[in-house]
């Protein structure tokens, strides 16, 4: 049985964590193959959005401990981890969260553009718990999401939230009915399947660079990618008006 599904409809890739019986935990086998499907997705040139969930009542209860330690280490796939490049790729990528997500699935779900969540959700770092400082981007994302004093109470407290809760703190962008998740998650990547792909990449670029440069440098790289977007619309209106 694969431990992660991977299935292209519409243009849009839907990546499953498949270790429902785990809510799945993060093991070996199961961070290689996320790592290779991220990156075949961030290449399909057929992809234009990634949605990541989990099978079965849970996201991502984060790692395996025991799995890990019990399993021999494959060589990595080329390129970057999973929660690194689905930050970083030229595509939208939405966390469709269908249950609880704690641990590394915190720095998974953060690692996307968007979250959604359905009512059963729930949210918990969990680092704390174990003597552990945390891993898998978690750390890094939320610092940038939720700011720097909101970040340590999550980290520190470790108190687990309810989606309603993790809505209220920044964690999630909407919280919908368990029975409408999926329907909501397809309706925001067809929006996004119908907006030039060209303008949201550099769109993106500029999101993430703003991030880490200085505003000097931020600004520049709006303004270019600004005009590569702009260049890209006329290329393609006047193709339109020769056809």
């Amino acid at each position: 049985m694969s431990t992660v599904i991977y299935e292209v409809k519409d243009r849009v890739c839907t990546l499953t964590l498949n270790r429902p019986d785990v809510l799945n935990a993060l093991n070996l086998d199961l961070i290689h193959d996320l790592d290779a499907a991220v990156q075949r997705a961030a290449e399909d040139e057929a992809v234009k959005v990634v949605v990541l969930t989990g099978a079965g009542r849970g996201f991502c209860s984060g790692g395996d401990v025991r799995g890990v330690e019990t399993q021999e280490r494959k060589v990595p796939p080329r390129g970057r981890a999973a929660y690194q490049l689905l930050h970083d790729m030229p595509k939208p990528t939405i966390a469709m969260i269908n249950g609880p997500v704690a641990g590394a699935g915190t720095g998974l779900a953060g690692a996307c553009d968007i979250r959604i969540a359905g009512e059963s959700a729930s949210f918990l770092t969990a680092f704390a718990r174990w003597g552990l400082s945390g891993d898998y981007g978690a750390t890094y994302y939320w610092t940038r999401i939720l700011g720097v004093g909101k970040a340590r109470e999550i980290f520190f407290f470790n108190e687990k939230m309810d989606a309603h809760e993790a809505k209220a703190f920044g964690l999630y962008h909407r919280v919908v009915p368990d029975a409408a998740l999926a329907a909501t998650v397809d309706e925001l990547t067809a929006r996004l399947v119908r907006t030039p792909s060209r303008g949201w990449a550099l769109m993106k670029d500029s999101l993430n660079h703003a991030e880490e440069l200085a505003i000097t440098e931020a600004l520049e790289k709006e303004q270019n990618n600004m005009a590569l977007s702009s260049q890209a619309r006329a290329d393609k209106r006047a193709a339109q008006g020769r056809a």
